[in-house]
């Protein structure tokens, strides 16, 4: 529960960690640690991954901001992907906003 409220994992992957330290008896931290499953938080690094996506998919950047917001999910998911879903889901949608927030301005 400390991973997730730290943001280092999220819940679906506390689930499997539970799962995995009863039946192995190892600790969430050696479990984390052994399968790679840390959540990445660090705002620089998703923000470079939200505009590698967005220099990627131009025209799905011009059609969120000629009004079809619902595209903003496409997008997300491209990040998420980009990430191998190991980023911050919160951390991206933020990000995401701001960034696409930013090309409405200019």
């Amino acid at each position: 529960l400390g991973f997730v409220g730290r943001g280092e994992i999220n819940q679906n992957t506390a689930k499997q960690v539970l799962t995995e330290m009863a039946q192995s008896g190892q600790s969430a931290q050696a479990i984390i640690e052994a399968r790679g499953l840390r959540q990445v938080s660090d705002e620089t690094q998703i923000a470079q991954w939200v505009e590698e996506v967005l220099a990627e998919f131009p025209k799905e950047v011009e059609t969120y901001l000629n009004g079809k917001e619902g595209i903003v999910n496409f997008l997300f998911g491209q990040v998420m992907r980009k990430a191998r879903g190991k980023a911050n889901p919160q951390v991206v949608r933020e990000t995401l906003q701001r960034a696409l927030s930013a090309r409405k301005g200019t």
